[in-house]
């Protein structure tokens, strides 16, 4: 990306190039992973989107804490979250903008 950039705009400094490509990234980063912080918040159609490894531990969050960020439970069952898991996708796809807290609660 940068050689790309470098060649449309060969008198601009790379540093700076270097530095806003950074800032970039990291705003893309935030911006994904702000909902992963508060599941509690999230859509149906963010948690779908999240990456197959992601979505049990947002679950485990989810199950373990109540919608105040409090504990609720000291123990979840990860047999049972994964199970739920594929069930809770299947339906956030039919309804993607719900809340994905909503669509949990009737699970737990």
């Amino acid at each position: 990306m940068l050689v790309t950039e470098c060649n449309k705009t060969p008198k601009q400094s790379l540093s700076k190039k270097i530095k806003k490509h950074l800032a970039d990234k990291k705003q893309a980063i935030s911006k994904k992973t702000a909902s992963i912080q508060k599941p509690v918040k999230m859509t149906c159609e963010e948690f779908v989107a999240l990456d197959d490894v992601v979505k049990p531990k947002v679950v485990y969050w989810a199950e373990g804490y109540n919608k105040k960020g409090k504990p609720t439970d000291s123990v979840v069952d990860v047999d049972e979250t994964d199970r739920l898991v594929p069930m809770i996708v299947e339906e956030c796809k039919e309804t993607p903008k719900l809340s994905f807290w909503e669509k949990l609660k009737k699970h737990l």
